[in-house]
């Protein structure tokens, strides 16, 4: 969200040059129109939610992925997640070095024993597909107390889960740890604008008509302090 006119942001000093209009007080023409916080789509980032396109359910699953998806990004790659990975180690679905794509009925792939296939499998409501984030710039942050978040998972279902589960991700100790603490996080290099609600905790706060002075709902605005 832009913050340029959210309470103890706004500079009261541009408000003193508005249009003549008998029927507002100076100050109240601009707030009405102004004050608060806006949508600003440059605000929005991805530090909120963290998609899975991989059919994941263990915490292994989910340390093993996560690190070679980490790196895969910060080393620039961006033409991969259109197909299945492999990462030798048999950290995978069933045992294996293959995580496959999600899609309807993938939960079969996490079977070990064709004999006993009920020992691993898992149905499509324990993919998880989207989840809160819980890690920020270094720090453990969570979004709901008591500790955890929600969960969409493949069947289109939304659960909380509570933090730590038994080894299921994305909410377990270790797991969260790694979001935390991975080598390859990016998020201070995201260029959040300095209006925004969300920017890095050490980008000072600045208001976005220094930046976007001819935008329309400026008009009028006494900006000449600023330039």
């Amino acid at each position: 969200m832009d913050e340029t006119f959210a309470p103890g942001n706004y500079d009261m000093s541009l408000f003193s040059q508005v249009p003549d209009d008998p029927l507002l007080p100076d100050d109240q023409y601009w707030f009405t129109h102004l004050l608060g916080v806006q949508q600003d789509p440059e605000c929005v980032t991805n530090q909120m939610y963290t998609y899975f396109p991989y059919a994941l359910v263990t915490e292994e699953n989910g340390l093993f992925l996560r690190e070679e998806l980490d790196l895969r990004m910060w080393l620039g790659d961006i033409g991969f997640m259109d197909r299945a990975i492999n990462i030798l180690g048999g950290h995978g679905p069933g045992g294996g070095d293959t995580f496959y794509r999600t899609r309807i009925g993938i939960s079969r792939i996490f079977i070990r024993d064709i004999n006993n296939p009920a020992r691993g499998a898992f149905a499509d409501t324990d993919v998880p597909v989207m989840f809160d984030s819980t890690a920020q710039d270094g720090r453990t942050l969570m979004n709901h107390y008591p500790f955890g978040g929600n969960i969409l998972y493949l069947d289109g279902h939304v659960e909380f889960k509570r933090y730590p589960q038994q080894l299921r991700v994305p909410y377990t100790e270790w797991f969260v740890e790694f979001m935390r603490a991975n080598t390859y996080d990016n998020t201070t290099l995201m260029h959040i604008p300095p209006w925004c609600g969300n920017r890095h905790p050490t980008q000072l706060f600045e208001p976005r008509y220094i930046y976007y002075p001819d935008d329309p709902q400026y008009r009028d605005l006494y900006l000449d302090p600023y330039f």
